[in-house]
């Protein structure tokens, strides 16, 4: 392992020669051989493709949201009705109540 690392790091604590902090030198000529599996696989993801099956569910999610709406609105039209209904009956129902 010792033989990857620059001989400032031999020195104690990322101190160089002449004392000055080295440790950043050692992770820059380092750093592109570390490249993890993990940092392989993110960068060959296929983010297009991702996106667009993302839009494309959110469209289908939308469309479906579009038709509960639309259900609800027609509901919300019966229940109208029905509160008139009930309303009209209910004052039927009293003014049949005062003539007896």
């Amino acid at each position: 392992m010792s033989s990857t690392l620059p001989t400032s790091a031999h020195q104690g604590a990322g101190q160089g020669q002449n004392g000055s902090n080295t440790s950043n030198q050692t992770q820059t000529d380092t750093a592109p051989s570390d490249q993890s599996p993990a940092d392989e696989k993110i960068s060959d993801f296929d983010w297009d493709d991702l996106l667009n099956r993302y839009h494309k569910v959110m469209e289908e999610r939308n469309i479906e949201e579009e038709k509960v709406y639309a259900e609800f609105a027609s509901l919300i039209n019966l229940y109208q009705y029905f509160t008139l209904w009930a309303h009209t009956t209910s004052i039927h129902e009293v003014d049949r109540s005062y003539k007896r």
